[in-house]
């Protein structure tokens, strides 16, 4: 559905069908009222993929892997895709998928399908002229904005959004092939009459109609428009996210592309709901994201209350894990780890530390965590265990690289899946290794900042850092090598995986425990292995940290 490292890429097309529309379709298309939520492996793209909930069966060579941090982009950069050499054939550098379909399940979700549940809004008509005009007002800086012109418009368009036509469109299953599965009709009998439809045109057309005016606005960098259009958004979608599933995923989708600072409360309190269904609240913590990135700014407490209530949300059990990603992120972007009120509880943090310690989690939510934890200001909290985190951080650096290494074959010398490997090598370079050194425009972030006031802590970073830099320079050594150099290049690699994982067994940190009232981290070793391990001196250990 999104892709879930490619976050950042954002332009028109966002506003088109395909990245609109195909948020609901994830869900729809299967019309099985209990398989209603279908993701895909790829991390938040937010304009044209990442505001597509694109089916996780992607092909390869369409699974584009930039680390989501905000240096996603410039990570990929840094390590191009190689040419194929010569006689290395397409087949076997891009098979076919980076991972298996995938399809979860939301009980919720198939209350809302029937068309019972549809409230249709009064029928409005969209002058031509007016949306043209706040197009204009949007993009350009010589236009003034006319906040009733908007009115109308956003009004109108929201009413599109509940089109019976259009919603029957998208719900109705796709015709049987009549070569394939012939219907046997009796002779004389009429043929059965299919309902009237608009081929799902008047939600296709509003949806990109409203999103336009966000991305024009925001790269004419206009913030009174924006502000004024916020407001309106905030004014009239919100009522449909009591709607049919179709208004309302698309509503959210919107008011989650805007991040108006206005929709914050919206968005908590969308997340806390017991009635909402997981697209929505998705889209809601997608929304707390764009609220941040794009300049939004509250007062310490409100962010924690916010921050507190996407902590609570992640605590559920089995969310997709696509979910869980947007909520980690988000908890990165407020940066709060504890309430002002009990600062050393930070449930804020523990909650981010019991995902990067889930060996069993994806790889991809175990390296948001992390970045998550090097975001948060952790200043107020007491005894902060960094060295916990780092200690995480490490592991998870380790089992990337080994999963790196596995996609490389030395006889005969070919990549198993070229795009998994730029994935993977992705993760490296981008949220593990800014989790450490920290994260581009992001002040005060990486745990090697955060933990400088304390010298053993901070020395036992600065260890963990270089072994991961190590390794993330063998891993984009060993994508950009020619095949010849297969075998070499991953034999670097894995000695530097070795050391990594060398260090961490032979330092684990004498707690488990990231504040002291706080739970305990396991990582997947069974009970008292960790005691054992943390019984070995370790060098420096004044706090015991």
């Amino acid at each position: 559905m999104a892709d879930v490292l490619s976050r950042r890429s954002r332009s028109a097309s966002a506003g088109s069908w395909s990245g609109c529309i195909t948020a609901i379709a994830g869900l729809l298309i299967l019309l099985s009222p209990s398989l209603l939520l279908a993701q895909s492996s790829g991390r938040r793209s937010r304009a044209s993929d990442e505001d597509v909930p694109k089916a996780r069966g992607k092909t390869a060579d369409q699974e584009q892997p930039r680390a989501r941090g905000k240096a996603g982009d410039e990570d990929e950069k840094g390590a191009p895709a190689p040419d194929l050499a010569r006689g290395e054939s397409e087949e076997r550098v891009q098979p076919a998928r980076i991972s298996p379909v995938e399809i979860f399940r939301d009980p919720l979700a198939a209350k809302y399908l029937s068309m019972n549940k549809l409230v249709p809004l009064p029928s409005t008509v969209v002058a031509q002229e007016d949306l043209l005009l706040v197009k204009d007002m949007a993009g350009n800086p010589n236009t003034s904005v006319d906040p009733a012109v908007i009115d109308r418009v956003v009004r109108g368009l929201a009413a599109h959004l509940t089109e019976r036509k259009s919603i029957l469109a998208l719900l109705e299953e796709p015709e049987p092939d009549p070569v394939k599965a012939p219907v046997a009709v009796k002779k004389g009998a009429a043929a059965r009459k299919k309902p009237e439809s608009d081929g799902g045109k008047a939600i296709e057309k509003a949806t990109a109609d409203l999103l336009e005016p966000i991305y024009r606005a925001r790269a004419a960098k206009k913030e009174d428009f924006l502000k004024t259009y916020g407001h309106a958004l905030n004014r009239y979608l919100p009522p449909l996210l009591r709607n049919h599933l179709v208004p309302r995923i698309q509503a959210m989708i919107v008011l989650g592309q805007a991040g108006s600072s206005e929709s914050l409360g919206l968005f908590q309190n969308e997340i806390a709901s017991r009635s909402q269904v997981l697209w929505v609240k998705l889209w809601a913590l997608e929304g707390i994201s764009n609220i941040k990135e794009y300049g939004g700014r509250f007062p310490a407490d409100e962010e924690s209350r916010v921050a507190r209530t996407v902590s609570e949300f992640l605590k559920q059990k089995e969310l997709p894990w696509l979910i869980q990603l947007r909520g980690l992120e988000a908890l990165g972007a407020l940066r709060q780890a504890a309430l002002p009120t009990a600062p050393s509880l930070a449930p804020m943090a523990n909650t981010a530390m019991s995902y990067l310690a889930d060996t069993d989690a994806r790889l991809e939510v175990r390296t948001e965590a992390a970045r998550a934890l090097a975001l948060m200001n952790v200043s107020s909290v007491p005894r902060y265990n960094y060295r916990l985190v780092a200690y995480g951080t490490g592991l998870v650096a380790a089992d990337v690289g080994d999963e790196f290494g596995e996609l490389f074959i030395e006889k005969p010398a070919h990549v198993q899946n070229r795009p998994k490997a730029q994935y993977l090598a992705a993760l490296l370079a981008g949220p593990v290794f800014q989790s450490l050194d920290g994260v581009p425009d992001r002040t005060n972030s990486g745990l090697i900042v955060a933990a400088s006031n304390d010298q053993n802590a901070s020395k036992y970073v600065r260890k963990v850092l270089d072994l991961v830099k190590q390794e993330t320079q063998a891993t984009i050594s060993l994508l950009g090598s020619p095949p010849t150099q297969y075998g070499k290049r991953k034999q670097e690699l894995a000695k530097t995986t070795a050391a990594l994982r060398k260090f961490l067994g032979d330092n684990p940190p004498p707690s488990r425990r990231l504040v002291d009232k706080g739970p305990q981290f396991n990582f997947g070793q069974p009970a008292g292995a960790w005691r054992r391990l943390s019984e070995q001196p370790v060098a420096d250990n004044r706090r015991g940290r």
